[in-house]
């Protein structure tokens, strides 16, 4: 059965569903014919943007409000086939200077859910971590067993929800799973601030006529997923059924950051960039340049098909454009 036809009708919950990512799998799951209820605060600092669901603001139920306040939110829980959790605070620097508000929007504002989630049966709850939760590892590759050493407070949040949704699991019986996401781009994605993802921070600055200031050496390797691809990785993830909790690493492409330049500044048609040495406060949330591997998820869904990097960065410079 094709995505479309098994998702038609279902009923979803996306916490935090006028974010990036969440967004975009509202529009999936509407485009699917499921029946999509979105519960976002729009809270400064999270992306939630009711510019990134008013093309389809219609025809989904909107809960305008912090999850913590949502008073119907069991009823919501109870009524649900599939629950996404894609609450989050984005900034990582905000969050370093302000660590109580990371704890709110990170940890506390998951607890509402994992509330919401007693008594009820066999309920399946997706999470969206970070490959920020394993830190700046030094083993040569990075799998879902690597111990997880988070550098920044996003990071530490991060793991300690983990946690708690992998305790309640059990403890409640619901389904979850944990997707540890690397650096993502694409269409919703929020475009000002100070921290607004890797890929879209060098296309912002390269569409502004700034010279991008790239640290270390060019040749330093990311990975970078478009939000498309890692959409369509969710829908076919949370189609079968899984254990009581389950983790899976989300690897995308891995590029080097000259290689991902050169390639944004073709489809511009313009722009530059120089290497210079670490600034303190870069360093010390930069992640390292470990090999992220995507093998578990690989075999559980078979092979992720990932789109064209040069069409997935035309699509979202032109987004950043409009």
């Amino acid at each position: 059965m094709d995505v479309q036809k098994y998702y038609n009708g279902k009923k979803i919950l996306l916490l935090g569903g006028a974010g990036f990512i969440g967004s975009n799998l509202a529009e999936e799951f509407v485009n699917s014919g499921a029946k999509v209820t979105v519960v976002d605060g729009f809270v400064q600092y999270t992306g939630g943007n009711i510019r990134n669901i008013q093309n389809f603001i219609g025809k989904i139920n909107l809960y305008n409000c912090k999850v913590e306040n949502l008073n119907c939110l069991k009823e919501l829980v109870e009524d649900s086939d599939f629950i996404i959790d894609s609450m989050a605070l984005t900034s990582h620097g905000y969050g370093i200077e302000y660590p109580i508000m990371d704890v709110q929007l990170n940890i506390l504002s998951h607890l509402q859910l994992i509330n919401a989630l007693k008594g009820t049966q066999n309920k399946k709850i997706l999470y969206l971590g970070s490959r920020g939760q394993y830190g700046n590892s030094k083993e040569a590759v990075i799998t879902e067993e690597t111990p997880q050493n988070p550098i920044d407070p996003q990071g530490i949040s991060k793991v300690a929800t983990e946690s708690f949704f992998k305790f309640y699991a059990e403890k409640y019986g619901f389904k979850g799973v944990s997707l540890r996401i690397t650096n993502c781009f694409g269409e919703y994605q929020k475009i000002n601030g100070d921290d607004i993802g890797l890929v879209g921070s060098l296309i912002r600055d390269i569409l502004k006529g700034e010279t991008v200031e790239i640290y270390g050496t060019k040749e330093r390797k990311k990975n970078i997923i478009y939000v498309k691809d890692l959409i369509k990785i969710i829908l076919e993830l949370i189609k079968p059924d899984f254990n009581n909790f389950e983790v899976y690493n989300i690897a995308g492409l891995e590029v080097t950051l000259g290689s991902l330049l050169d390639s944004i500044i073709e489809n511009i048609g313009r722009g530059n960039y120089v290497v210079k040495p670490f600034p303190a406060a870069i360093k010390q949330i930069d992640v390292g340049d470990a090999k992220f591997s995507d093998k578990k998820i690989s075999a559980k869904i078979g092979k992720l098909e990932l789109s064209d990097l040069n069409r997935a960065l035309a699509n979202t410079i032109r987004y950043f454009e409009e």
